[in-house]
């Protein structure tokens, strides 16, 4: 039995919780924007890859936001981060 951790999810597992297209989180997993391999045809993800990946980007827009001209991303980033945590520690 995996542990919640090394909980295995597929491309639309992980579009729901990004936020983007099936489509898209297998052309990320081809271009190694996210950390994935292939068993058999299909993408598969660590549910602890992806995590680490949220809170990583989350970072990285916020860095980015900073330093704009000030524009505060506070609250989305915030209800992002809530939204991708709620869906990866879901049962």
């Amino acid at each position: 039995m995996l542990e919640r951790e090394e909980e295995l999810l597929n491309s639309r597992q992980v579009a729901v919780i990004l936020d983007l297209s099936p489509d898209t989180v297998n052309e990320f997993a081809r271009k190694n924007i996210l950390p994935a391999f292939k068993k058999g045809k299909q993408w598969r993800f660590r549910k602890r890859d992806i995590s680490v990946f949220t809170n990583k980007q989350s970072r990285e827009i916020r860095d980015a936001y900073k330093n704009r001209s000030g524009l505060g991303c506070g609250s989305w980033l915030k209800l992002r981060r809530m939204r991708a945590n709620y869906l990866l520690n879901s049962p």
